[in-house]
């Protein structure tokens, strides 16, 4: 499925569903024995002020190893709202601190 980009044009970017990522990026990085700080991360969820949580997002990040800078931003768009993240994503940030950026301007 194609849908049309911030660009203008179609997106050879596929549609994602959030759920799916998620469980496709626990089951990649998470130890199912400890409850990890990705799994922290991922189960983040925006609150009230996208300040502050994407200072708790960053707070949590930090401590998270050899995950890759897009898994990275999409972890961080899939703790939006609904809403949010659709916007956020279709300006196909290419990293954290543009997704931070675009969220904080969306919001």
């Amino acid at each position: 499925m194609k849908f049309y980009g911030s660009d203008g044009f179609f997106s050879h970017k596929p549609l994602i569903i959030w759920s799916i990522l998620t469980e496709e990026i626990v089951a990649h990085y998470e130890d199912t024995k400890n409850n990890t700080f990705v799994s922290q991360l991922i189960n983040l969820k925006q609150k009230v002020s996208m300040v502050d949580d994407i200072e708790d997002f960053q707070k949590l990040n930090i401590r998270v190893n050899d995950i890759l800078e897009v898994h990275r931003i999409d972890i961080f768009i899939g703790t939006l709202k609904d809403n949010i993240q659709h916007d956020v994503y279709l300006w196909e940030p290419n990293s954290l601190e543009k997704a931070f950026t675009v969220a904080r301007k969306v919001e």
